[in-house]
């Protein structure tokens, strides 16, 4: 089984391909990769406006356990996430 076989769609890996492809001082193809998204999206039946899957209840849990809450800081807390 290829490590690539959940990917969201065969224009996903022409997405991946256009990006290897570049190099530092190359400019991406910002209008084919959004494309390969979009396509990617139809392919998936996907909307702009649908809810990314952290912000969905899961399947089995109750909205309020699905809720994300801040999480609080601590003495223990990285400076780096402030």
């Amino acid at each position: 089984m290829s490590v690539l076989h959940q990917l969201p769609g065969p224009q996903f890996k022409e997405f991946i391909h256009e990006l290897e492809r570049l190099n530092y001082f190359m400019d991406p193809d910002y209008e084919l990769l959004r494309q390969k998204l979009v396509e990617c999206m139809e392919y998936n039946s996907v909307g702009e406006n649908d809810p990314f899957d952290w912000e969905s209840p899961a399947a089995g849990t109750s909205s309020s356990s699905a809720q994300l809450t801040p999480q609080k800081a601590t003495a223990s807390t990285p400076w780096y996430v402030f």
